[in-house]
């Protein structure tokens, strides 16, 4: 077989005009230093819609036409020259960074996704919205066989993000952690954060957000437009995590996090 389909961009547009289109195109192959993976899902990030939009041009999409989607889940089928550390079959997964140089002074710190010359799933390469997509086998994930991969699919850009912001924290049990915004980043937030013993306090506005934090790990859920419960926080928390891009939030944490609390 030397085409697929797949979901592709040739211009972007208001998402109300239907810019994407399900199409038949060209099977990609494997070279060298890459795998072949056949595409089992792949999740719908926000900055799908930014790219689509063209809110992020004129460098960002940088290819047309263009595959979407950087949340990517599938199985290997073709290996390229050179690979060694994946099999034909292994489950695998696929962040937003595709491939990176390797040798500047953010990819040797830790600090790859700074890389001046990274490449970005969907955005930069082709994505995950197509029956097979090619993968850098260096930056690519073995999915253990016992989990899900529709279920997984989100940990490669949400979870990530989420895991990465409490990773950052030196919290544990004893301390009290406010999530404000569970929504879909913040809700895998509180999920790592109670992995660290922690006390995880979700701050919201919408009710079915607050009571899945609460199914998910959060002790406790505050509604951030009652004055009163949302003053309980002050000055109280060890740590504070905001997922909510919005300055009224971002004053909230401050006033919730402890006086000398360092952030």
């Amino acid at each position: 077989m030397t085409t697929m389909f797949a979901n592709e961009l040739d211009h972007t547009a208001p998402i109300t005009t239907h810019p994407v289109n399900w199409r038949e195109t060209a099977k990609p192959s494997a070279g060298p230093g890459q795998i072949l993976m056949k595409v089992v899902a792949c999740g719908v990030c926000r900055s799908n819609l930014h790219m689509i939009e063209g809110d992020w041009l004129p460098d960002v999409p940088s290819i047309s036409p263009i595959v979407p989607g950087h949340e990517v889940t599938g199985r290997v089928v073709e290996l390229g020259e050179g690979v060694t550390n994946f099999a034909v079959g292994d489950p695998v997964g696929v962040t937003p960074l595709w491939k990176t140089c390797g040798v500047c002074e953010f990819c040797t710190s830790g600090r790859e996704m700074l890389c001046h010359h990274r490449e970005i799933t969907g955005e930069t390469v082709n994505g995950g919205y197509a029956e097979y997509m090619v993968a850098t086998a260096d930056y690519a994930y073995r999915i253990p066989e016992g989990l899900d991969l529709i279920d997984a699919a989100p940990l490669f850009c949400p979870g990530i993000t989420a895991f990465g912001a409490v990773e950052k924290l030196d919290v544990g049990p004893g301390d009290t952690v406010a999530i404000f915004g569970p929504g879909g980043v913040g809700h895998m937030a509180i999920q790592f954060a109670a992995l660290t013993g922690a006390e995880v306090v979700a701050v919201g506005r919408t009710p079915e957000h607050l009571k899945v934090a609460l199914e998910v790990g959060a002790t406790r859920a505050v509604n951030s437009t009652d004055s009163d419960e949302l003053a309980s926080l002050t000055d109280a928390m060890d740590a504070v995590i905001t997922f909510a891009d919005s300055d009224v939030v971002t004053a909230q944490a401050f006033e919730a996090l402890k006086w000398g609390t360092p952030w």
